[in-house]
């Protein structure tokens, strides 16, 4: 088993989990900002189609859930991250605002 294994309902997702598989918000945030929004447009166009399923069978699981439905969780918070910039910025960072390197992230995940 690998530290980025998902469920393997999930495997078709596994591409995704070295990039946007991480596991803090600081991480999750670096990912986006570092990627270009082809980068991100294609992570998006993956997870959509499974946002339905992704998120009913994490509600399926407590926190004390076994390190690959944990990695699937994290690819769904990263689809947070990425969906703002497909769907509102159209940009990987807010266009106009303030140099993402000014902000300090303080959340343990």
């Amino acid at each position: 088993m690998s530290a980025r294994d998902l469920p393997q309902e999930f495997d078709d997702l596994l591409a995704w989990t070295q990039v946007w598989g991480q596991e803090d918000e600081t991480a999750r945030n670096n990912a986006r900002v570092t990627s270009d929004l082809a980068e991100i447009q294609a992570f998006y166009d993956a997870m959509m189609p499974r946002m339905d399923d992704v998120l009913a069978f994490l509600g399926k699981h407590g926190l004390d859930a076994e390190q690959p439905v944990i990695n699937l969780s994290y690819l769904a918070k990263s689809f947070i991250e990425a969906s703002v910039c497909v769907e509102l910025f159209r940009s990987p960072t807010v266009p106009d605002g303030f140099d993402y390197r000014r902000f300090k992230i303080f959340s343990p995940t």
